[in-house]
């Protein structure tokens, strides 16, 4: 695995400074944020998915389920860096540091990881793409797959000695689960630096599905952090999350967690497991290389911008509104129809208003479920409707949606869906659909 970016400077933990530390928490959370695009590029890239993928025998007890999709691993990974996001953002509001955000490039590197592995290359690509999975995987993997663990069962992040730091003067260590070491050892330093109220992000679907809603207290930031590397980086070599007992299945209400046995599997893990199935079964989207989604791309740039934005302003303080990351699915798609895969290039000086990149998404006249309608529901969407025992809407199909139109209008209206208090459909995604003709 060669080295990419060599480290410069290396200081032992014990000399580490609060400004190390809240270095290192705005790191996490581009880090974090990092990961998103990338693996909802890939996940956009499938136009339909015939894969199945059997999960390993000695999973099934508590998995409860044979197989799997890509598109199920993939969606299950997406959601759960979200909650890292999350996780990662409250954790650093805790210590006064308010994300920064910064936009994410994909090229070169992954951020803060000094490491790659050989011919692998850092780029969005879809989920057939080896490269791709290749680098999905590379993103997680740990250090040692046995972690390295003191005492057998121990769940602590594996210790890492030193603070270190590449050219540029950015956090830079061997894998993720090495800087969140370091991350938790600095934290637990600082401890007197922590501000319990300090403006948090929660959001009530990860409440439900992991018992955690995110808000966070001085006496949980430990169980934080290792939540993040349990259930991503794999550092002991599975996921001990809090849904991992097996006597641990969701009790029955309107929304249960729908990749229950996905979320079984650290996403080292799963990523594992969509490599070896190396695409077979997964249709993706032809992309030529054209450049004819010029106004796509500037689309989802406006999109995520706008994203970027409003998480930045929850943080500070403001009241939390993330409404275009419920476009994000209808605007990754509409790049791909347009022949490209999506650039999540910063936005420019002839970009789209915000307002006009949901007029794209969301006529006012009325939507049509071929380039509009079918992408205003997530994938979370779609599978968490289907796990509910009261509706049970297979929201992938037009039949049942132009069916339920007026039920569905309600549960949006209501905030009931997309499940969670901080998903909403904006007023013109609702109106858009109020006037969709069922075409």
């Amino acid at each position: 695995m060669p080295v990419i970016d060599p480290v410069s400077r290396r200081i032992p933990i014990a000399e580490g400074t609060f400004t190390d530390l809240q270095a290192h928490l705005q790191a996490v959370t581009n880090l974090e944020l990092w990961t998103i695009p990338l693996y909802l590029t890939a996940l956009a890239s499938i136009q339909a998915d015939a894969s199945c993928i059997e999960l390993p025998p000695d999973r099934l007890r508590v998995a409860k389920r044979p197989t799997t999709t890509v598109t199920r691993l993939l969606v299950s990974v997406a959601l759960q860096e979200m909650y890292h996001l999350q996780l990662a953002g409250n954790i650093a509001r805790m210590f006064g540091v308010v994300p920064r955000l910064d936009w994410p490039v994909y090229e070169g590197r992954i951020p803060y990881v000094s490491e790659l592995p050989l011919g692998v290359t850092v780029a969005l690509g879809t989920a057939n793409d080896l490269n791709t999975l290749r680098l999905m995987f590379a993103v997680e993997k740990p250090d040692d797959p046995y972690g390295k663990r003191s005492e057998p069962g121990d769940r602590d992040v594996p210790v890492f000695p030193f603070i270190q730091y590449d050219a540029a003067g950015e956090p830079c260590y061997p894998s993720i689960g090495t800087l969140y070491s370091v991350v938790l050892q600095l934290a637990n330093r600082f401890r007197a630096h922590l501000h319990a109220g300090s403006p948090q992000l929660a959001n009530g679907l990860f409440s439900a599905w992991y018992g955690h809603t995110g808000l966070l207290q001085p006496a949980t930031v430990d169980e934080a952090i290792n939540i993040i590397v349990d259930q991503g980086e794999g550092a002991i070599g599975h996921q001990d999350a809090p849904l991992d007992d097996p006597d641990a299945v969701p009790a029955q209400s309107s929304y249960q967690d729908p990749f229950f046995a996905e979320n079984h599997f650290s996403h080292c893990e799963r990523f594992q497991l969509a490599l070896d199935n190396a695409g077979k079964g997964v249709t993706v989207w032809p992309t030529t290389g054209a450049r004819s989604a010029i106004p796509a791309q500037q689309h989802l740039s406006v999109l995520f911008s706008a994203l970027l934005d409003r998480l930045r302003a929850a943080w500070a303080g403001t009241a939390p509104d993330l409404g275009p990351m419920f476009l994000f699915r209808g605007a990754l798609a509409q790049v791909y129809a347009a022949g490209e895969v999506p650039a999540f290039a910063p936005t420019g000086a002839h970009s789209p208003s915000y307002d006009a990149s949901i007029a794209a998404l969301a006529p006012a006249d009325g939507a049509r479920w071929a380039s509009q309608v079918q992408y205003f529901f997530t994938y979370t969407d779609i599978e968490g409707m289907k796990a509910n025992h009261v509706t049970r809407i297979d929201l992938a199909s037009q039949t049942q949606v132009a069916a339920n139109q007026g039920a569905i209008v309600g549960l949006a209206a209501d905030a009931q869906m997309p499940p969670g208090e901080l998903n909403e459909w904006s007023e013109a995604q609702q109106q858009s659909f109020r006037n969709w003709k069922g075409d």
